[in-house]
């Protein structure tokens, strides 16, 4: 997991972009290296990796906030399947010093709605990007009324 105060160490000596060069940079593709435990997992992701015999080995956030575009990419373990890959479909905005990432449904691997989809139905986050570079993105998760938040740190791809 991680610690915020390392964490809180580690960042005192970065220096941050100007805000229009991090809300740039924002956009792209990123895969998580570490995160507060489970609960920031099943924030992000769709909690599968809470099944038995299931474990997340990759996960992976696609952001593009010039068409605000969101897709969460889990790559999981289930048992004897090495590779089980959901794709969760969203929108993305930045609203103040917030990023709102909301998931509509899930898509298969060429981008079309899957039956899992419920129309209308919808769950989100609010992240607070802590620091936003080249190859760094770390989150602080904002609490919500079922989940306690927590901190995400994701690399470029």
């Amino acid at each position: 997991g991680v610690d915020p105060l390392a964490l809180a160490d580690a960042m005192v000596g970065l220096k941050a972009p100007s805000q229009s060069e991090q809300r740039r940079l924002l956009s792209g593709d990123w895969r998580l290296c570490d995160s507060d435990a489970g609960d920031i997992l099943v924030q992000f992701g769709t909690g599968l990796h809470g099944l038995p015999f299931t474990e997340m080995r990759h996960l992976f956030l696609s952001l593009r906030t010039g068409s605000k575009q969101l897709r969460a990419v889990e790559v999981l373990s289930m048992g004897p399947m090495e590779k089980v890959t959901s794709v969760l479909k969203g929108v993305v905005e930045i609203r103040e010093d917030n990023l709102d990432l909301r998931y509509t449904g899930m898509v298969d691997k060429d981008g079309a709605d899957t039956k899992q989809e419920r129309r209308g139905e919808s769950r989100s986050l609010v992240a607070q990007p802590l620091f936003v570079g080249q190859k760094a993105l770390v989150l602080k998760i904002a609490p919500s009324p079922d989940r306690r938040g927590g901190f995400a740190i994701f690399e470029r791809e």
